[in-house]
């Protein structure tokens, strides 16, 4: 029984230890800050009050401004990485199986009624279509130089 008793009075301790805890060790003022209750224009990045922060004054332009002088290097330096850092290249290649998986590939679907077309000469024509398309997509033949098929062009615009 005393072991009862003393774990009742260690809890009733530290229910009144939480208790008084003030506010700012006990995270009111993070949950304050990412509940956005600061106001308009306090963002904690804005804030120049931090050593981090002081020295940092970036200029403030246009997209065009900032970037147009130093797109070349940037260009440059972006395609150096895309060749050189596997990282990067890792997270193109997934960008790209994302946006555009195996390839674009088309579902010819007609308007039968439209085209006054019964269900059999509706699904041939279906059927032609998409036989075209592979033979056109499937092959080197749509590439100026008869090297790449369209799944690899398609992959070479999308980066």
């Amino acid at each position: 029984m005393p072991r009862a008793a003393a774990a009742r009075a260690r809890n009733a301790r530290s229910e009144k230890a939480k208790a008084a805890t003030p506010a700012s060790r006990s995270g009111a003022p993070r949950v304050k800050a990412s509940a956005g209750i600061f106001g308009v224009g306090q963002y904690e990045g804005a804030r120049s009050d931090r050593g981090s922060m002081k020295n940092w004054n970036p200029r403030a332009g246009s997209p065009d401004a900032d970037t147009v002088p130093d797109l070349l290097p940037l260009r440059a330096r972006a395609r150096d990485l895309a060749r050189n850092a596997p990282l990067i290249a890792g997270a193109l290649e997934t960008k790209l199986t994302c946006m555009i998986g195996p390839g674009l590939v088309p579902h010819p679907r007609i308007d039968r009624k439209f085209l006054g077309l019964d269900d059999v000469a509706a699904d041939e024509w279906q059927q032609q279509a998409s036989r075209l398309w592979w033979a056109f997509a499937g092959n080197t033949r749509c590439d100026v130089r008869h090297r790449s098929n369209f799944a690899h062009i398609t992959h070479v615009v999308a980066r």
